[in-house]
């Protein structure tokens, strides 16, 4: 992902059993990250062909920093049992226009 440029990733996640979690029945699926300086941002996802799609504005964008960030999503289940990854490490990289690009 890039600093000070709208993103869109597409994201999988997998269980203990290294099985793809099926988010076809999930609901209120978010994706945060959150970086050394106290930013933290979330973002809905969005169910596309078995994947996540989670795209981050340019506005948020903007806050971002050439640091690594942890990012994590979040579900709820046709159970109605809330669910969590394991925060993970994400890379945010540079964008060398300083105003960004929007």
């Amino acid at each position: 992902m890039l600093q000070r440029i709208e993103s869109n990733l597409l994201l999988t996640a997998k269980d203990s059993n290294g099985t793809l979690v099926d988010f076809s029945k999930a609901s209120n699926i978010l994706f945060s990250l959150r970086q050394q300086h106290g930013i933290y941002l979330e973002f809905p996802a969005t169910l596309v062909e078995e994947k996540l799609l989670v795209k981050v504005p340019y506005e948020d964008a903007m806050k971002l920093t050439t640091s690594s960030a942890k990012a994590q999503l979040y579900w709820t289940d046709e159970y109605n049992h809330k669910h969590a990854t394991t925060a993970c490490d994400i890379s945010v990289d540079e964008l060398i226009r300083e105003v960004g690009y929007d």
